[in-house]
């Protein structure tokens, strides 16, 4: 999957937003792509949550080392050896009911395409260790959903406090009234606000 900004699309996040002219001129058109086999996005997903993504990185290194993320060897992989790769035991038990539930066929991700975003992230919290903002990442990042805004997120937050510096906060009402101006292209917008955040 992907997520991919078009002249189309900036063109009408500049109308919604002149801010959008300055961070086309930044950051060009932003693309994303996400590996293709959704459950081991779900597996990886899981696994980086509350770390920064080096470390996230180096963790998952390893746990595709000693299993490859396939359903059948995470399922039945010793817990202990899982632990060793510096996951949390509460996440080893999120990756292994997931993948036993994913190989007795307990989800059924052909499905999601049909569904809208909320209903997306309601079947995606049916997973084991999976909350409403794990659920929005898989949606934005793995799924390639176009209008994803997560409020949950900090980096999204730090990214509009840098892109709108007369902003001292971004409480509820003033993030529900920026999603409502992107929407229907929130994930997209979401891109530029990342890198936003990301920029030195």
């Amino acid at each position: 999957m992907s997520i991919t900004t078009t002249d189309e699309i900036i063109k009408v996040l500049i109308k919604k937003d002149r801010l959008f002219l300055d961070l086309h001129q930044r950051f060009g058109l932003i693309d994303y792509q996400s590996n293709a086999n959704l459950f081991e996005e779900i597996v990886r997903t899981i696994v980086g949550q509350m770390l920064t993504i080096k470390v996230a990185e180096v963790i998952t290194a390893r746990i595709h080392h000693l299993t490859a993320f396939e359903p059948t060897k995470l399922a039945t992989c010793s817990s202990t050896d899982l632990r060793n790769c510096g996951i949390s035991n509460a996440k080893v038990n999120a990756i292994q009911t997931f993948s036993q539930d994913y190989l007795e066929g307990k989800y059924d991700f052909s499905r999601l395409e049909a569904l809208s975003d909320e209903e997306v992230i309601h079947y995606l919290r049916q997973i084991k260790g999976v909350g409403r903002w794990t659920a929005e990442m898989i949606a934005l990042f793995s799924l390639g959903r176009s209008n994803i805004f997560s409020y949950d997120d900090v980096a999204l937050k730090l990214g509009l406090l840098k892109a709108y510096p007369h902003y001292k906060t971004m409480n509820k009402p003033r993030f529900e009234q920026l999603r409502k101006k992107f929407s229907p292209y929130c994930s997209y917008a979401s891109l530029y606000f990342y890198a936003c955040r990301d920029a030195k």
